[in-house]
């Protein structure tokens, strides 16, 4: 083989391995894809949630709010007075 045939043979082997490349990253990308609606409408959901309960509390007056959401969003306890 000439340095010509090399050169030509050494270019369509780095061309399949390109496209074979392409089309394992391109399947990759399709099985990638397919998963994500299941996660947005998760996410969707978790923030539809998340702005129920804020519209729930913007209805308590403010210290009832307050209060509501130091104990189950901060974590904080109720004081007991014995």
């Amino acid at each position: 083989m000439s340095g010509a045939e090399i050169g030509k043979a050494k270019s369509y082997l780095y061309s399949i391995a390109g496209n074979i490349i392409k089309n394992y990253y391109k399947k990759k990308k399709e099985i990638l894809l397919d998963q994500l609606p299941d996660i947005e409408k998760d996410n969707l959901t978790e923030i539809e949630i998340r702005l129920d309960v804020e519209r729930a509390l913007d209805l308590l007056p403010e210290e009832i709010k307050e209060t509501a959401i130091l104990f189950f969003f901060q974590g904080l306890k109720q004081k007991r007075n014995f």
